[in-house]
């Protein structure tokens, strides 16, 4: 059974199913903040797994990168205790949440949200020229829009699959490719080809007990980054060896976790030169300033992410993304613990209803599937982001359940009642 089977296994019932009992509603929220808090707690302990590979391919393997501090005992403990304990306290905040009531809408409105996605993904694809998440200020206006509202309904309409591929209500095969052919459309970079990866592993139940459905779908990840790599460079360069492919993956994956460290290491911008709320209050006042007055003077780092940016490589430029670990750590000692319960809360309202335990692979999966609504805690309370549409967004996503179809009376039981 898929982990995203909602109905047990689906069979056209003579009557309509009365509502669950309170011991099966109990045992439904048991194992969704079970999974929940299994998924933060890899969330938070996986940044120890990524500074150590960081560290350890750049020791192997010479090519110019960004730049990480010096690797020390204090900060290194530091850092694992910090994920142990923010691991620890994501375990206890999912006891605190609860899921919100479903909104049940019909299966029209589900193929208009899928069919909408397409259309928006259609429109960046015109419109927002392909490098202008890697270009500073490119995303303002109406291609940040765009670009906002693509990424928000290409996650919901995602999250809409997958909740009901084996309900009364899935979406049509052709639906499905229809929408992952548009989002293959816009692949900019290995973010949104590995996204879509994922997604056809979560889709299609990939797990390691199903070696074969592992092979294919190892095939398709390939291909799905190189896919990725060829969209971020025109022309592949001819140092792309595979040493240093390997290496430019891992620190890819690991930036995130060198952010963390350069904080604790103090050798970051946030904390010496600038607060994080002297950020977010700098970037409130200057996204209201851009749309009531149209017009504002910029102050850099204008953003947590711009900051982090200047740390890796020296100089302002496109936001570099700081991650649930340091996202966490940034809020000090009084509003730390809000960050894991808020996740918790939110990511629980996916997980309510999926009746097994996730296994390992689909822990992995879910970790980069959901990296839009945790890499960059921070920019919520800027309160004018992106981010925060794709919040509802995906909200939006885990709360919508579709009404099954009406049941048709058998026309042989009438005649012969």
């Amino acid at each position: 059974m898929s982990d995203t089977d909602l109905s047990g296994g689906w069979r056209r019932p003579v009557r309509r199913p009365k509502k669950a009992p309170a011991g099966a509603r109990s045992e439904l929220l048991a194992l969704a903040q079970r999974n929940t808090a299994a998924l933060l707690a890899f969330l938070y302990l996986i940044e120890i797994f990524w500074l150590l590979a960081s560290r350890l391919a750049r020791s192997l393997v010479y090519a110019q990168s960004y730049q990480v501090s010096p690797l020390e005992w204090g900060p290194l403990v530091l850092f694992v205790a910090l994920a142990i304990f923010f691991a620890w306290v994501a375990r206890m905040g999912t006891f605190l949440v609860r899921p919100l009531p479903k909104c049940k809408v019909p299966y029209a409105a589900l193929k208009v949200v899928i069919v909408l996605t397409v259309a928006m993904n259609l429109l960046m694809l015109m419109l927002v020229d392909q490098n202008a998440r890697y270009t500073s200020g490119a995303l303002t206006g109406l291609n940040g829009v765009i670009y906002g509202f693509s990424q928000a309904l290409t996650m919901t309409s995602l999250l809409l699959v997958l909740r009901h591929k084996n309900s009364p209500t899935p979406v049509s095969l052709w639906l499905v490719l229809t929408l992952l052919a548009s989002y293959a459309l816009t692949i900019d970079g290995l973010a949104k080809a590995l996204l879509l990866a994922v997604f056809l592993g979560l889709y299609f139940d990939v797990q390691i007990r199903r070696p074969l459905r592992l092979v294919a779908m190892g095939a398709a990840g390939v291909g799905l980054y190189w896919l990725g790599i060829s969209a971020k460079f025109v022309d592949v360069p001819d140092y792309f060896t595979p040493p240093f492919i390997i290496r430019w993956v891992v620190s890819r994956f690991a930036i995130q976790a060198e952010h963390m460290y350069t904080y604790l290491s103090g050798e970051s911008i946030v904390g010496a030169r600038i607060s994080h709320m002297d950020l977010v209050w700098r970037a409130i006042t200057e996204r209201f300033e851009l749309i009531f007055k149209g017009d504002t003077f910029y102050q850099y780092p204008r953003s947590l992410s711009e900051a982090l940016y200047f740390d890796a490589w020296g100089f302002y430029g496109a936001g570099s993304s700081p991650g649930i670990f340091l996202g966490t750590a940034v809020q000090g000692y009084l509003l730390f613990a809000l960050v894991p319960i808020f996740l918790a809360f939110v990511l629980l309202q996916y997980f309510y209803g999926i009746k097994r335990k996730l296994p390992l692979t689909h822990l992995i999966a879910y970790s980069f599937l959901f990296k839009g609504v945790y890499t960059n805690v921070s920019e919520y309370m800027a309160i004018i982001s992106p981010n925060v549409l794709y919040l509802l967004f995906f909200i939006l996503g885990c709360i919508i359940a579709v009404q099954p179809p009406p049941l048709r009376r058998d026309p042989r039981r009438s005649l012969t009642a």
